[in-house]
């Protein structure tokens, strides 16, 4: 079986490079083209960002690169770590990391997706749950970005305590070093009472505990890229 590899293309100044091999095309949503009997699609987010997932061979994977994206050298090579750490300093959600089928919009702070329509004709999955919460402004959990101390950088699943009397209070759910801000960042979920910014609470490492303050997010303030100059 021929093994494929999937690149994908997140920046800034995506666009001007994609143009070298979408010239003809005006862009929307979604653009289909074919690479060697390959069906490629190229999309574009709401934020105008690419996020481009393009399927080649091995070989093609090289060739493709060196002619298209990396010729004119504004291009740079990177690893998953590093497109994580942009997301996280967005404060941009990873599915299945810090929301999935058991948390609502409203507890991951995304109530902005639900519209005004939606939450009328209650057609979705978990409509009464999700309204109810929007009615009454009660529920549980809450998602948060949190600053560590620097040293170890909090990772996902590790669990938050009380700083008093160490009882579970939540869990990250998404961690790393922030190279913008030069500190340990992190996004989690926790009981209520402790989701206001400047709160402290303990990271619970195993073998040490060490304090995190819950901060507002985005960590960084984003510049989305909206308009092709």
């Amino acid at each position: 079986m021929e093994q494929f590899k999937v690149l994908s293309v997140m920046a800034f100044r995506a666009c001007c490079n994609y143009r070298l091999i979408t010239t003809t095309l005006r862009w929307h949503f979604y653009r289909p083209f074919s690479l060697s009997k390959h069906r490629v699609v190229i999309s574009e987010d709401e934020s105008h960002t690419l996020v481009s997932p393009l399927i080649y061979s091995s070989a093609e994977l090289g060739n493709f690169s060196n002619v298209f994206l990396f010729q004119n050298g504004s291009v740079k090579l990177a690893g998953l770590g590093a497109r994580d750490a942009l997301r996280l300093e967005a404060g941009l959600c990873l599915y299945g990391n810090d929301i999935d089928e058991n948390t609502t919009p409203i507890e991951a702070g995304l109530a902005f997706v639900v519209a005004k329509r939606r939450r009328e004709t209650l057609g979705f999955p978990g409509a009464e749950k999700i309204v109810e919460q929007l009615t009454t402004k009660k529920w549980v959990k809450q998602r948060v970005g949190l600053i560590s101390e620097p040293g170890r950088a909090p990772r996902a699943h590790l669990p938050l305590v009380d700083p008093v009397d160490k009882g579970a209070i939540g869990f990250i759910t998404s961690g790393c070093p922030s190279p913008c801000l030069g500190q340990n960042i992190a996004m989690a979920y926790v009981d209520k009472p402790y989701a206001k910014a400047g709160t402290q609470i303990m990271v619970d490492f195993g073998t040490k505990q060490s304090k995190v303050t819950v901060t507002k997010m985005p960590f960084v303030k984003t510049k989305y890229y909206t308009k092709a100059s």
